[in-house]
């Protein structure tokens, strides 16, 4: 899939009421820099999704070449204040989305990357650590398509 280059964001982290400035809150933000950075084009940003039963951390609307339709993405930040069954329920109610978007699981920790990958497989969800990738183009995301577990890492869009 190609996109188009990214056009200048102008360093925008929140639109809305003021951002609570909690641990969880900034390492959005901090995933969302990474996000842009990657030199996708995006069309829309939303950092206070409601989707009826779920809230996505951060949503993305990417643009990619030649396709008029918005590629979307859901990204889930987990801290470790949720636990894998919490997940195991998210990844449930993202498969009722239809067409499957591309969901990013993003772990503060390995071990609970780890667990994730080894409970969830839907082949739509991509895991990684924040401080495992520095872009989306980076091979440091792990397929969630319920094969045995594989050691193989993908950019964010190649798996």
């Amino acid at each position: 899939m190609q996109f188009p280059p990214a056009k200048t964001l102008n360093s925008f982290y929140f639109i809305g009421r003021a951002c609570s400035p909690t641990t969880h809150n900034l390492l959005v933000r901090d995933l969302f820099v990474k996000i842009n950075a990657s030199n996708f084009a995006v069309r829309s940003v939303n950092f206070n999704d409601n989707l009826s039963d779920l809230n996505p951390d951060l949503t993305i609307e990417f643009v990619a070449d030649g396709d008029p339709a918005p590629l979307l993405a859901y990204f889930e930040l987990n801290r470790r204040t949720e636990g894998v069954q919490e997940l195991v329920r998210k990844a449930e109610r993202y498969a009722r989305i239809e067409n499957n978007p591309r969901v990013g699981f993003v772990f503060e920790r390995e071990p609970d990357l780890v667990l994730a990958r080894k409970t969830i497989h839907y082949p739509f969800i991509s895991y990684a650590t924040l401080d495992g990738f520095t872009l989306l183009r980076d091979e440091s995301f792990y397929a969630g398509d319920g094969a045995p577990a594989s050691d193989i890492q993908l950019p964010f869009f190649g798996s």
